[in-house]
């Protein structure tokens, strides 16, 4: 699907303290098994903006894991959605994120109950939107430079 997703360079430059309140703890994670390989990057609870460690501070993933209010509030998945002009939210179903992000590229189970439809999304800057859902909907989600996946 064509999406006027950002570019490469200005991904990169996304920071958790911009989307995050002030005063949320924030740390520092390395060695993270993630879709670009192995990353660093900042952390919140299960949340994470990643790099690899060859390209240290630019962001290459965003990993949303917990779309639940204490890792990962509604506010602010909504503003990191906005500002990657991502129109999906957190608990869509699957009918609804594919009739926005069109037909996956890949579909599979993660678990008993859970589902995983990945895209790959982007007119001129393309990534790889990988969409967990479970009973309730979209409840986790990754988002990655499709030139740099290359899961760990």
């Amino acid at each position: 699907m064509k999406l006027p997703l950002p570019a490469y360079d200005d991904f990169g430059k996304f920071r958790m303290e911009d989307f995050f309140p002030p005063g949320t703890e924030i740390w520092e994670e390395t060695g993270v098994e993630c879709g670009i390989g192995y990353g660093n990057g900042q952390a919140v609870g299960f949340s994470a903006f990643l790099w690899k460690p060859s390209m240290p501070g630019v962001v290459a993933e965003i990993r949303l894991e917990s779309l639940l209010a204490e890792d990962c509030p509604p506010d602010v998945s909504e503003a990191i959605f906005e500002k990657l002009n991502l129109p999906i939210r957190a608990f869509m179903n699957q009918s609804q994120v594919t009739a926005l992000l069109g037909a996956p590229a890949y579909t599979g189970d993660v678990f008993e109950g859970q589902q995983l439809l990945e895209f790959v999304c982007g007119d001129k800057w393309t990534y790889r939107i990988s969409c967990f859902f479970n009973e309730q909907g979209l409840y986790e989600l990754l988002i990655a430079r499709n030139d740099l996946w290359n899961p760990a």
